[in-house]
């Protein structure tokens, strides 16, 4: 298949009754959300609007925003998905830039569409869903009549986009775009660890308009015939009690959300036993955990890794059996991976270097300029290490190496011994810059709770752990080390 909307269409036929989407709303089946599809299709059509190549979609996580997503690529036009949480100076100026022919949104975002609309002196066609007086903008209405929707335009996997603005860089709101080449074959090869499991029932850990909850959540739970429970917020303690009351077996999720998650679960008394596959992106340093998660609940636990701009997958440990702790695993089958040095030539195993990536999922590139790639190559900022059995080991950022001594160190290095020290939970390194090159050394240490130990104490048994030429210029306790939705340490913050 070469269009996502087609695997809906597909499972409406061979498992009509079967739930896809589970919402505070109500439950929807694979039928039902088809026929909304079409409805909307439909009404899109009816619009008068003289062009409908590009469609934006300004909803928040919900079984509109599914109907929509779907409605658009079943249409054959450009998507273009803006953040729920915009302000509407914000979005005026992306409805400037981006240019939508159609604007889906939900009445309750009226007032704010209009404010942006006027700001960006962009005219737009509008699909409003819920609007007063108007049931053929229900979902109940649209679930509920049977019809048949075929699109006259040719699918171009290579051309058509799914733009998706993510968090601000620098003060400016990322546009990454997606061809449905790119999802595709990220999501078949990331569904292959998934392949045993009987019952695929996925909970939206992250918001449905993100890269990761749009593609590792939503489109892979389609591609694989799931269930998807679609939780109104991202807040640990409410993610804890959709996984327990409808018994959902698969968590995808990033270190940091996992530590949080790990603090509100009572392993005692919470019942998770459904659960058996937790996909964590990125590594995962609590061994501790890993193992309490396993042994209470019988889950499997895999680490592996992916970034916007290779469509959320790189590599992953595939197995308990394959899996090697600390590792982001093995390339999956949609792309290539080697490490290299500053040159572009490939190290050898057991060197450091820098991650490239060139598969069919590697991105067309941002909304506003296209990707650089080196002869289809991605050259990432992350320095990596391959071992002699193929297994991918993340070290740190580029960004994030520490020059001191005429020396190149891994925070990492510093890390792992620091981490040694009963007391310690967290910990990251950070060099600071200084005038000659040598950066001075700062390490930023969390304590367990109900530690007693007091800051000399810790500061003695850092520094009898650490070499000379990596003793510390400053340490300083913090109650939580600052992370990214990916797990990254944001060592910007500690460089202050």
């Amino acid at each position: 298949m070469k269009c996502l909307s087609e695997y809906l269409e597909f499972y409406s036929k061979t498992k009509p009754e079967s739930t896809f989407l589970v919402h505070k709303s109500g439950t929807y089946t694979y039928y039902q959300i088809n026929n909304a599809v079409n409805n909307l299709c439909s009404l899109i059509q009816e619009l008068p609007v003289e062009q409908k190549l590009s469609i934006g979609i300004f909803l928040t996580g919900s079984p509109e925003f599914v109907v929509a997503l779907y409605s658009a690529l079943r249409f054959r036009a450009n998507v273009i998905i803006f953040p729920p949480n915009l302000t509407y100076q914000e979005l005026a100026k992306l409805l400037g830039l981006s240019k939508p022919d159609i604007l889906i949104f939900n009445t309750d975002l009226l007032e704010k569409v209009e404010k942006a609309s006027f700001l960006s002196k962009h005219n737009f066609g509008r699909i409003i869903f819920n609007t007063p007086g108007d049931a053929r903008f229900s979902l109940q209405n649209m679930i509920s009549n049977e019809r048949d929707f075929s699109s006259s335009r040719n699918i171009d996997t290579e051309n058509n986009s799914i733009t998706i603005f993510t968090k601000k860089q620098k003060q400016k709101r990322l546009g990454i775009s997606y061809t449905q080449k790119n999802i595709i074959s990220a999501i078949e090869a990331f569904s292959t660890i998934l392949r045993y499991l009987p019952d695929k029932i996925f909970i939206n850990s992250y918001p449905l308009n993100t890269t990761k909850g749009c593609i590792l959540i939503l489109n892979t739970c389609l591609y694989t015939g799931g269930k998807l429970i679609i939780s109104t917020t991202n807040r640990t303690n409410q993610i804890k009690k959709h996984l327990i009351k409808e018994k959902v077996s698969i968590l995808i999720t990033d270190g940091a959300y996992f530590n949080g998650l790990t603090e509100e679960i009572d392993f005692e008394n919470d019942d998770l036993g459904s659960l058996e596959l937790v996909l964590i992106n990125g590594t995962y340093p609590n061994i501790e955990n890993f193992k309490r998660w396993e042994k209470t609940y019988g889950c499997v636990i895999l680490e592996g890794f992916g970034i916007p701009e290779t469509s959320e997958v790189c590599s992953w440990n595939l197995s308990k059996a394959e899996r090697t702790p600390g590792s982001i695993g093995l390339p999956l089958g949609c792309n290539q991976v080697k490490i290299v040095d500053e040159y572009g030539a490939e190290m050898e195993s057991g060197n450091a270097g820098l991650l490239a990536i060139k598969g069919d999922n590697i991105v067309k590139g941002y909304f506003d300029h296209p990707l650089e790639l080196e002869r289809g190559w991605l050259i990432t900022d992350y320095v990596a290490v391959r071992d002699e059995n193929g297994f991918i080991y993340i070290k740190a950022q580029k960004k994030d190496l520490i020059n001191r001594f005429g020396y190149k160190i891994l925070p990492e290095e510093i890390e792992t011994m620091v981490r040694e020290i009963p007391e310690v939970k967290d910990v990251a390194a950070v060099g600071l810059d200084s005038e000659n090159g040598n950066q001075k050394l700062k390490i930023c240490v969390v304590l367990d709770n109900g530690s007693k130990v007091n800051s000399a104490e810790i500061e003695d048994a850092i520094k009898e752990r650490l070499p000379v030429y990596l003793q510390p210029d400053y340490i300083e306790l913090l109650k939580c080390i600052p992370k990214d939705e990916y797990g990254n340490v944001l060592r910007y913050k500690l460089s202050k």
